[in-house]
């Protein structure tokens, strides 16, 4: 998995790391595996994974509602964040 919270590669130095950590992240976040969502509310929904997508929030007009729903729910234990606590 990369993200942009992704410190270091099992096995490398983490300056080592950091090279092949970049480019992975620049590879994922070009064409065709990007997507904005334009909000058009009322009623607007966008679902997604965090396992398998980068995402990154957007400025919006703070004069308009905005209700966001999160869940969670039980992954991998070997890549999940919060099973190591």
């Amino acid at each position: 998995m990369i993200g942009r919270h992704a410190c270091g590669i099992p096995g490398m130095d983490p300056d080592e790391s950091e090279t092949p950590l970049r480019d992975l992240l620049d590879a994922a976040c070009q064409a065709p595996r990007i997507y904005h969502h334009i909000w058009r509310p009322p009623g607007d929904a966008v679902v997604w994974d965090n396992r398998y997508l980068l995402h990154q929030a957007r400025p919006w007009d703070m004069s308009e509602a905005r209700v966001m729903f999160h869940s969670r729910i039980a992954g991998d234990r070997s890549s999940e964040f919060a099973a190591h606590a």
